[in-house]
């Protein structure tokens, strides 16, 4: 090992310096190598056979995806119910099972592959090899699948013969069910099909291995999966494509007549692509190679609904010399400061979105609370243009940028002062104060500039996500979607049914005093109320703090205005849903 290439071994001996080694292989081009590395430094304490049943991804050649699946392989994932609800029910003896399942993202199935039990039924072979990523004996499948099944799937190139056993099977893809159950607003109940590389290392070069479907990517569905757009083959465009995952769920699940665009800088992302659009009978589907808008340069299109997942991670410059395996995703790179292809995104979306358009982002942003009047900034809109920005975020979410700096410097390798790029990759930013995931909804037919917090009671766990669950998503479709695009209708049904369960409860004086002192103490409540409530807020305040509130005080007013829906219990639920309109109840009380 100490002859190959980039190696660079510490005096330790510890695991990073067995990965070294085998990542070392992998840059000189040896398969063999690498498997040997692999098998005899990483995984040491492995036997052969749980080697070749959990590790035989990282063998995974430098291959080309296929663009389009044979007939029959729809139907064959159709027949055995590959689904996410199929899957959910299969890891059930983990004991996270709930009436509704809990949005698990692609790593996260891969990541309890050694748990599984072992496949018995057709169903829970494919979700063992598509999903989990196991690799299985031939004997094995040819026991729960027919023949011309096997044949079929191999033929079409989703089966590949393990590279440290020929007699074992495995998927070059993972292929993770999207279900419309996991998006109750979805109008039409279906599954796609979404195929992208494992999230691995393996003999794919990281900068053109296609990003397996995370928690950004379902956040930013969670949005536009409650899109309400009413018009005939609206024009989309998924920017920053990947799998094509964000324009293939739009037209899959919420408008099946959208004349569809796909666009990526990264060649085997668009051939995965168009294998996703193949496997969800997706016909007419536009792809383009290209930086962006400079893609589509030549076609005058402006589109009614633009998606994107740009990289965002915040890379430090790693020099001429780097090899292609040292070099960092394109999915992920967004440059020094993790910002540079949203701005070439950005500043020509007034020439590309409709008037009446709507574009959705789902991306990281420094400085969160003056994200909004940044992202305006970034954006080209001529003399005296609108533009309307919301932005959400989880408080939960926000990292100091010297912890962010931290964990990208370690990604990169540059966890030690004597690392080349250390400095750069600590002090890439020194603008910046913290860093969240955000996600934003862009128009021109308003003016505006707003900022929405989220705080989740109590926060969820891993593997969930605060936006994916109920309260979160529901957060998000009131405010990353314009909240002028709720009708009448529905705001008046919400505030009825508010009303009506205040009514039907008890009143508590304790309860009362107490949630109203959980608002005036809650920083985002507080920031909430500011911003909704503007040049009144600093009265309210004074009114609140200038008295010791008591359980009957407040129930005078409730009772003098007949009004159960000011009882601060009920106002508190309603702003960690999401609804900052409570801001004027508490005014009103006050």
């Amino acid at each position: 090992f100490q002859t190959l290439p980039t190696l660079n071994i510490n005096d330790n001996n510890n695991g990073d310096d067995a990965l070294s080694m085998a990542l070392a292989a992998r840059n000189a081009g040896n398969l063999q190598l690498f498997h040997d590395a692999l098998k005899s430094n990483v995984y040491q304490e492995t036997s052969d056979a749980q080697f070749v049943s959990l590790y035989s991804h990282h063998l995974l050649p430098n291959t080309d995806p296929p663009t389009e699946v044979q007939a029959g392989v729809i139907d064959v994932f159709r027949k055995y119910e590959y689904t996410y609800e199929s899957a959910y029910s299969y890891i059930s003896f983990l004991g996270i099972a709930k009436d509704l399942p809990t949005i698990l993202d692609a790593n996260y199935f891969h990541s309890i592959r050694s748990l599984l039990p072992e496949p018995t039924n057709e169903k829970q072979a494919l979700l063992s090899i598509f999903l989990f990523g196991l690799t299985l004996p031939s004997t094995l499948l040819s026991t729960l699948l027919p023949p011309q099944i096997l044949s079929l799937l191999q033929s079409s190139s989703l089966l590949l013969q393990s590279q440290s056993s020929s007699a074992h099977l495995l998927s070059p893809y993972q292929i993770y069910p999207l279900s419309s159950i996991l998006f109750n607003s979805i109008k039409k109940p279906s599954t796609v099909l979404i195929a992208t590389d494992w999230g691995l290392e393996c003999m794919v070069p990281p900068k053109y291995a296609v990003m397996p479907v995370g928690q950004d990517s379902l956040e930013l569905i969670a949005v536009h999966s409650a899109d309400n757009l009413n018009k005939q083959s609206p024009n989309v465009v998924d920017m920053c494509c990947g799998s094509g995952i964000q324009g293939i769920t739009y037209s899959s699940l919420t408008s099946s007549e959208s004349n569809l665009t796909l666009i990526d800088v990264n060649p085997r992302a668009l051939k995965l692509c168009r294998l996703n659009l193949s496997l969800n009978s997706i016909t007419d589907a536009q792809t383009f190679l290209g930086n962006c808008w400079d893609a589509v340069c030549g076609e005058p299109v402006k589109y009614d609904r633009i998606l994107c997942n740009p990289p965002f991670v915040a890379v430090p410059d790693l020099g001429k010399g780097a090899g292609v395996y040292d070099q960092p995703s394109l999915y992920a790179s967004g440059g020094k400061k993790g910002d540079e292809v949203l701005k070439r995104f950005l500043s020509p979306l007034r020439e590309r979105l409709d008037d009446k358009g709507r574009c959705y982002i789902v991306t990281e942003v420094p400085n969160v609370r003056d994200s909004p009047s940044a992202l305006a900034n970034m954006i080209d809109v001529g003399d005296g243009g609108d533009v309307r920005v919301n932005v959400a975020y989880c408080v939960e979410d926000v990292e100091t940028i010297e912890d962010y700096s931290k964990v990208r410097s370690e990604e990169r390798g540059l966890s030690s002062p004597d690392a080349k790029g250390y400095e750069a990759g600590i002090n890439w930013d020194e603008s910046a104060v913290d860093r969240a995931l955000v996600l934003i909804s862009i128009g021109f037919d308003d003016y505006g500039a707003n900022l929405f917090a989220y705080t989740s009671q109590p926060p969820v766990e891993p593997p969930g996500d605060n936006f994916l669950e109920g309260k979160g998503m529901q957060f998000l479709r009131s405010y990353v979607i314009f909240e002028k695009e709720r009708t009448v209708a529905e705001v008046g049904e919400d505030n009825a049914t508010f009303i009506e369960e205040e009514k039907s409860k008890a009143f508590d004086g304790d309860a009362e005093v107490k949630a109203l002192a959980t608002i005036f103490s809650d920083s985002s409540i507080v920031d909430v109320c500011s911003q909704k409530l503007g040049g009144r807020w600093p009265g309210v305040l004074e009114k609140y703090t200038s008295k010791a509130w008591r359980g009957e005080d407040i129930k005078n007013v409730v009772d003098a205005l007949d009004a159960p829906h000011l009882k601060p219990t009920g106002m508190l639920e309603r702003f960690l849903a999401g609804t900052d309109a409570a801001a004027f109840g508490v005014a009103t009380l006050l």
